[in-house]
């Protein structure tokens, strides 16, 4: 069965994102919606080319959008690695790839 990993970076953006939505909301909003982008991790492990090719990065990069939310991964052998998860009112235009990603 396919698999997908959190880099450390995706961690961060996931307890960013639960905290911003528990103050705006409520915890259980919060949970539900990292539950639901959980889903949307499973779904580009099973399929790891449904996303659009990035091309600003050294590696292949996807993108997935999901509600107001990014999922940036990298297809692997075992599934995704998912290394971003960011609003997608971010301005990342002036960021390298590098810098994004670390």
């Amino acid at each position: 069965m396919p698999r997908f990993q959190l880099t450390g970076l995706a961690i961060a953006d996931l307890t960013e994102i639960q905290s911003y939505i528990s103050i705006e909301g409520d915890a259980e909003t919060a949970d539900r919606f990292v539950d639901m982008l959980f889903d949307r991790f499973d779904l580009l492990a099973e399929n790891r080319r449904i996303g659009v090719f990035v091309d600003d990065f050294p590696i292949e990069v996807r993108r997935f959008v999901c509600r107001r939310y990014l999922i940036y991964y990298t297809p692997t052998p075992y599934g995704v690695e998912i290394l971003r998860v960011i609003h997608s009112a971010r301005n990342l235009k002036n960021s390298s790839g590098e810098d994004f990603l670390n």
